[in-house]
Protein backbone atom coordinates (compact mmCIF):
# COMPACT_ATOMS: atom_id res chain seq x y z
CA UNK A 1 0.00 0.00 0.00
CA UNK A 2 1.41 3.69 -1.12
CA UNK A 3 2.76 5.83 1.64
CA UNK A 4 1.51 3.27 4.46
CA UNK A 5 3.93 2.93 7.24
CA UNK A 6 2.30 0.63 9.06
CA UNK A 7 -0.67 -2.25 8.38
CA UNK A 8 -2.21 -4.83 9.76
CA UNK A 9 -2.98 -7.16 6.95
CA UNK A 10 -2.45 -6.83 2.98
CA UNK A 11 -4.95 -4.15 3.21
CA UNK A 12 -5.66 -2.27 5.89
CA UNK A 13 -3.24 0.73 6.79
CA UNK A 14 -2.78 1.82 10.34
CA UNK A 15 -0.46 4.44 9.77
CA UNK A 16 1.00 6.95 7.34
CA UNK A 17 4.13 8.41 6.40
CA UNK A 18 4.34 11.94 7.41
CA UNK A 19 2.13 14.20 5.01
CA UNK A 20 -0.39 11.73 4.83
CA UNK A 21 -3.18 10.26 7.16
CA UNK A 22 -5.37 7.34 6.82
CA UNK A 23 -8.97 7.34 5.44
CA UNK A 24 -11.29 5.55 7.64
CA UNK A 25 -13.51 4.64 5.23
CA UNK A 26 -10.38 2.69 2.93
CA UNK A 27 -8.06 2.38 5.41
CA UNK A 28 -5.51 3.69 2.87
CA UNK A 29 -3.53 6.62 3.01
CA UNK A 30 -4.42 10.23 1.76
CA UNK A 31 -2.12 12.92 1.14
CA UNK A 32 -3.01 16.01 3.34
CA UNK A 33 -3.68 18.76 1.09
CA UNK A 34 -5.87 16.64 -1.23
CA UNK A 35 -8.27 16.75 1.76
CA UNK A 36 -7.20 20.65 2.85
CA UNK A 37 -5.44 22.73 0.22
CA UNK A 38 -2.16 24.08 2.20
CA UNK A 39 -2.10 21.47 5.00
CA UNK A 40 1.79 19.55 5.14
CA UNK A 41 0.91 17.48 8.17
CA UNK A 42 -2.12 15.94 9.38
CA UNK A 43 -4.44 13.99 11.80
CA UNK A 44 -7.36 12.99 9.74
CA UNK A 45 -9.22 14.82 6.66
CA UNK A 46 -10.47 17.75 9.10
CA UNK A 47 -7.50 18.39 11.89
CA UNK A 48 -4.24 19.86 9.98
CA UNK A 49 -1.19 20.25 12.49
CA UNK A 50 1.05 21.83 10.24
CA UNK A 51 0.38 24.12 7.16
CA UNK A 52 2.49 25.05 4.19
CA UNK A 53 4.30 28.47 4.28
CA UNK A 54 1.91 30.54 2.66
CA UNK A 55 -0.49 29.62 4.99
CA UNK A 56 -1.17 29.85 8.51
CA UNK A 57 -3.59 27.21 10.73
CA UNK A 58 -6.86 29.10 11.83
CA UNK A 59 -8.82 28.08 15.73
CA UNK A 60 -10.79 24.97 13.61
CA UNK A 61 -7.16 23.45 12.60
CA UNK A 62 -7.80 24.15 8.81
CA UNK A 63 -5.21 26.72 6.67
CA UNK A 64 -5.95 29.71 5.40
CA UNK A 65 -3.82 31.17 2.85
CA UNK A 66 -1.55 34.27 3.77
CA UNK A 67 -3.05 36.68 1.17
CA UNK A 68 -6.79 35.84 2.14
CA UNK A 69 -6.17 37.41 4.83
CA UNK A 70 -3.36 39.88 4.91
CA UNK A 71 -3.28 42.21 1.97
CA UNK A 72 0.00 42.07 0.11
CA UNK A 73 1.22 39.02 2.48
CA UNK A 74 3.13 35.99 0.89
CA UNK A 75 4.22 34.10 3.86
CA UNK A 76 2.78 34.32 7.28
CA UNK A 77 3.12 33.10 10.92
CA UNK A 78 -0.21 33.30 12.39
CA UNK A 79 -3.25 35.17 10.85
CA UNK A 80 -1.91 38.53 12.19
CA UNK A 81 1.62 38.30 11.09
CA UNK A 82 3.25 38.20 8.08
CA UNK A 83 6.86 37.59 7.70
CA UNK A 84 7.42 37.98 3.87
CA UNK A 85 5.61 40.67 2.00
CA UNK A 86 4.67 40.71 -1.99
CA UNK A 87 6.82 42.60 -4.09
CA UNK A 88 5.35 46.32 -4.19
CA UNK A 89 4.85 45.62 0.04
CA UNK A 90 7.01 46.36 2.67
CA UNK A 91 7.07 44.84 5.98
CA UNK A 92 6.17 47.00 8.86
CA UNK A 93 6.04 45.04 12.13
CA UNK A 94 4.06 42.27 10.34
CA UNK A 95 1.84 43.69 8.55
CA UNK A 96 2.68 44.68 4.64
CA UNK A 97 2.07 48.27 3.58
CA UNK A 98 1.54 48.99 0.02
CA UNK A 99 4.63 51.61 -1.38
CA UNK A 100 4.05 54.41 -1.31
CA UNK A 101 1.58 55.84 -3.80
CA UNK A 102 3.82 58.81 -5.19
CA UNK A 103 6.04 56.03 -6.58
CA UNK A 104 4.14 54.02 -8.66
CA UNK A 105 6.77 52.41 -10.37
CA UNK A 106 8.50 50.92 -7.45
CA UNK A 107 8.18 47.54 -7.80
CA UNK A 108 10.47 46.87 -4.04
CA UNK A 109 10.49 49.08 -1.02
CA UNK A 110 12.32 49.48 2.28
CA UNK A 111 9.35 51.53 3.53
CA UNK A 112 6.87 54.26 2.14
CA UNK A 113 9.54 56.34 1.20
CA UNK A 114 13.02 54.38 -0.12
CA UNK A 115 12.25 52.48 -3.09
CA UNK A 116 14.85 49.64 -3.53
CA UNK A 117 14.34 48.18 -6.97
CA UNK A 118 12.27 50.08 -9.61
CA UNK A 119 9.74 48.52 -12.43
CA UNK A 120 11.32 48.16 -15.92
CA UNK A 121 12.24 51.15 -17.84
CA UNK A 122 13.07 52.90 -14.83
CA UNK A 123 16.26 52.89 -12.20
CA UNK A 124 16.48 54.14 -8.39
CA UNK A 125 17.75 57.50 -8.42
CA UNK A 126 19.80 59.45 -5.55
CA UNK A 127 16.97 60.34 -3.42
CA UNK A 128 15.50 56.55 -3.63
CA UNK A 129 12.70 57.19 -6.01
CA UNK A 130 12.14 56.34 -9.21
CA UNK A 131 13.08 57.94 -12.69
CA UNK A 132 12.06 57.04 -16.06
CA UNK A 133 15.41 55.38 -18.34
CA UNK A 134 16.11 57.33 -21.48
CA UNK A 135 13.59 56.31 -24.55
CA UNK A 136 13.22 52.99 -26.05
CA UNK A 137 15.73 51.64 -22.74
CA UNK A 138 13.96 48.88 -21.05
CA UNK A 139 16.72 48.84 -18.13
CA UNK A 140 19.53 51.12 -17.16
CA UNK A 141 22.37 51.74 -15.16
CA UNK A 142 21.18 53.12 -12.10
CA UNK A 143 24.93 54.58 -11.25
CA UNK A 144 25.77 56.30 -14.49
CA UNK A 145 21.92 56.33 -16.03
CA UNK A 146 23.48 54.59 -18.61
CA UNK A 147 20.66 52.20 -20.59
CA UNK A 148 21.49 48.14 -20.32
CA UNK A 149 19.13 46.55 -22.48
CA UNK A 150 17.21 48.15 -25.34
CA UNK A 151 12.98 48.01 -26.53
CA UNK A 152 12.47 45.81 -29.60
CA UNK A 153 14.05 47.28 -32.44
CA UNK A 154 16.86 48.76 -30.92
CA UNK A 155 20.02 48.10 -29.68
CA UNK A 156 22.49 49.50 -27.06
CA UNK A 157 25.12 51.66 -28.49
CA UNK A 158 27.19 54.08 -26.01
CA UNK A 159 25.09 53.86 -23.61
CA UNK A 160 21.95 54.60 -25.41
CA UNK A 161 19.48 52.86 -27.62
CA UNK A 162 19.30 53.16 -31.34
CA UNK A 163 16.86 51.73 -33.93
CA UNK A 164 18.17 48.67 -35.86
CA UNK A 165 18.16 49.46 -39.43
CA UNK A 166 17.93 45.51 -40.40
CA UNK A 167 17.55 42.08 -39.39
CA UNK A 168 17.32 43.28 -35.60
CA UNK A 169 15.00 42.18 -33.15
Amino acid sequence: MTYCASCSNSTTCTNCYPGYYVNLTTRLCVKCNLAMPGCETCIDSATCVECAADFFPNSSFVCQSCSSKMNGCLTCNTSSNCSVCMPEYYNQNGTCTLCNNSQIDCFRCYNHTTCLECKEGYFVNSTKGCTICSSNCTSCDTLSYNCTTCARGFYVSSAACVPCTTNCL
